[in-house]
């Protein structure tokens, strides 16, 4: 196989990044209702009086209204979901493809809202999303899952491996942080607006939880500063929350199916600068939700909550009076209108004070095995920039509860339209790229290791995976040749752009090598030279005939050699056939994806698993690592403790640490190799992780 590579000068994308990095499986071959320009499509669930689903209606059974003016129906189904048994993870070593080649009956993204979750709810969220996805999905579900936090990057695909969807829960790190103070959001917003209980009561929260008194002026000087710092994080935090959200609901358009939202925060403020009112953000998520036809279930993941104002975890003694139990209240009820809004008026239900997370969850599912599409031409002006109100009733049926989308915002509709119609086919990739959702035309993944060589000064290998299937290849003579770009863009950890590179890439393929790429895929690697910090890498490669875009994101930390404290390279897992972490550095270079699946590495159990890192050791101290392999949060294999080699290597390029050992006794699933490193006289410890899956 040879393939030629032209790499152009590196170019500048003006454009700034929103969220963090998700990708995700293509759909498969389907021909859904597009989205024309006064199209809407309402998907409808209906249950009788004893709130069982009604299935057996019809076209004539529907009436459909908007603003209260009856319309016409243009398009009608209806789709039952059936129960199936749990889809089988694909062999180790072919590429990323859905377990099932079926087109789903629902297509359904697990939002977890971690930028509104406290460590404790995202704790109870991951053990109930994983029972969720254990027990209750089936092959007729298309799921992705997705964080407000950006923290998930290449483990957020959609997929029906229920093995790929828990290790992407294990992924799912905390970005809430502890919120629990009487200083809310709402007690912010009030502060802001002026309210003169609010601030006095204010006072007080800031009197009894950081200890500090003063002269009334100065006391309220420092309150007015916390509520307004307060409502700029929440005002950020709840935009980029409610961009994501708007994002996927919008890619959702694309995929067949009755398409389902299930969203777990704590809950989020409207307040923002000023003490001001913003659904702006919010109705633009409604909107988008009502045209593509999607429900969002909402799902408060605090649960039960003690009585306002005697939670255990805040600090200092309970306000006990009924000034605090009415704030408390009043902010508990803040955080809730939002969640009860982007269910109610997108045909879904919102769930607040239940413990139940997973019978929630279910109840989504379950209020959807049975759906009705209905399609209509609305009359509206483009222009119009007022909410308008989409009614879905049953003829006869008066007592008939219907759940349906229930509006949508025409004006900001239309210029989203226009802004992507005058889109030059350059800036629509950039845009493809930097969204908060993937486009799979063509399916990609990517990942990004901290590794350095003698043989370059970069510090970062980038390798983006590429599904052979779907790509279109020319024929001449003996040889098969497709054409791609790819680019490369690199964010730091504000969302600043870095650097961005575009990459032509042709194949020209013997015949043996051409029907392997199309089954297992192609595998591009490059370095890239970083300074230290934290950063994103988003990816999108375009064919260049067809304009097909799939697009992807990893994530990477290039550590600060320079602090002289232990720091780690990322781990390199070794080849199941050559056992050589060399063939992955060095020169860029395009080969077959082999041994891979979704961007995870996969064995057999009769293989070797070998791994490659670097120790960077400070100056003085001994130094021990232990190896690691979990499954989940149980530990199926380790190592005793075994000394660091002492000597650093001419170039200071770290202590190279690798070993390989036998997977014989693994069952089939998705493994965390953990390598451990410390101070052998302190307990602290340093650690990398890598996945790997054993094949049945």
């Amino acid at each position: 196989m040879t393939f030629s590579l032209r790499f152009p000068t590196a170019i500048l994308l003006a454009t700034a990044i929103t969220l963090a990095g998700l990708g995700q499986n293509p759909p498969p071959q389907d021909q859904p209702i597009k989205v024309t320009t006064n199209l809407v499509e309402v998907r409808a669930v209906v249950k009788d009086k004893q709130g069982r689903l009604v299935t057996n209606l019809k076209r004539e059974d529907f009436e459909i209204l908007e603003n209260k003016q009856a319309q016409e129906i243009n398009f009608f189904s209806v789709t039952d979901v059936a129960s199936k048994a749990a889809p089988k993870a694909a062999p180790a070593g072919e590429a990323g493809k859905l377990a099932s080649a079926e087109t789903p009956a629902r297509t359904v993204v697990l939002f977890v809202d971690n930028l509104h979750l406290s460590d404790s709810s995202l704790l109870i969220t991951k053990q109930a999303l994983k029972r969720f996805v254990a027990e209750r999905l089936t092959d007729d579900d298309l799921v992705a899952l997705v964080t407000s936090g950006g923290t998930l990057g290449l483990f957020s695909q959609f997929t029906r491996d229920r093995r790929l969807l828990q290790y992407a829960v294990d992924k799912i790190g905390p970005r809430g942080g502890n919120r629990h103070s009487y200083f809310t959001p709402y007690l912010a917003g009030q502060v802001e607006a002026g309210a003169p209980d609010a601030l006095t009561f204010a006072i007080a929260v800031q009197a009894q939880e950081d200890g500090m008194s003063g002269p009334r002026q100065l006391m309220e000087n420092i309150v007015r500063g916390r509520a307004r710092q307060m409502l700029a994080e929440a005002t950020w935090e709840r935009r980029v929350t409610l961009a994501t959200l708007r994002a996927v609901a919008g890619r959702m358009a694309l995929f067949p199916g009755q398409r389902v939202i299930v969203m777990l925060p704590d809950g989020f403020t409207l307040y923002g600068q000023g003490g001001s009112f913003d659904t702006g953000d919010l109705e633009a998520v409604t909107s988008k939700a009502a045209v593509a036809g999607v429900l969002i279930y909402s799902i408060d993941a605090k649960g039960l909550q003690p009585p306002s104002g005697f939670d255990a975890s805040l600090s200092g003694p309970p306000l006990s009076s009924s000034q605090a139990q009415r704030f408390m209240n009043a902010a508990e009820t803040d955080l809730q209108q939002p969640l009860n809004a982007l269910a109610r008026d997108t045909g879904g239900e919102p769930s607040f004070n239940t413990n139940d997370l997973g019978g929630a969850m279910r109840k989504a599912l379950d209020d959807n095995s049975s759906y009705y599409a209905i399609g209509y031409y609305s009359p509206n002006e483009e222009r119009d920039s007022k909410f308008r109100r989409v009614t879905v009733r049953i003829r006869g049926h008066a007592e008939y509860k219907v759940r349906a989308q229930q509006g949508y915002l025409p004006s900001a509709l239309a210029k989203e339209r226009k802004e992507a119609a005058a889109r030059t086919p350059q800036q629509r990739f950039v845009q493809a790229i930097t969204a908060p959702l993937a486009v799979s035309e063509i399916g990609i993944y990517a990942t990004a290791d901290y590794i350095e060589t003698e043989a370059d000064a970069a510090q970062v290998s980038l390798q983006v995976f590429i599904d052979g299937a779907n790509l279109t290849y020319h024929d001449e003579a003996d040889r098969h040749s497709f054409d791609l770009a790819l680019v490369a863009m690199v964010f730091d950890a504000s969302g600043k752009q870095v650097s961005a590179e575009s990459t032509a890439i042709k194949s020209n393929l013997l015949p043996a090598t051409f029907e392997r790429g199309k089954q297992v895929g192609f595998r591009y690697t490059r370095r890239l030279q970083l300074k230290p910090g934290f950063y994103q890498i988003r990816v999108g490669v375009r064919e260049v005939e067809t304009e097909h875009i799939g697009t992807g994101a990893a994530w990477v930390d290039v550590p600060n050699l320079a602090r002289k404290k232990l720091q780690l390279s990322s781990i390199l897992l070794t080849d199941a056939v050559s056992l050589d972490h060399l063939t992955l550095l060095g020169k860029e270079n395009v080969t077959l994806q082999v041994g891979t699946r979704q961007g995870i590495k996969g064995y057999r159990a009769s293989d070797m698993l070998g791994f490659y890192l670097r120790v960077y050791p400070p100056d003085k101290g001994t130094f021990v690592y232990q190896i690691e392999i979990r499954q989940g949060d149980v530990v199926v294999a380790t190592t005793e403790w075994i000394p660091v080699p002492q000597s650093v290597p001419a170039g200071g390029k770290g202590i190279e640490l690798g070993r390989q050992f036998p997977l014989k006794g693994l069952a089939p699933g998705i493994y965390d190799l953990r390598v451990h490193v410390r101070e052998a006289s302190e307990k602290k410890t340093l650690e990398q992780r890598a996945a790997f899956e054993v094949a049945p």
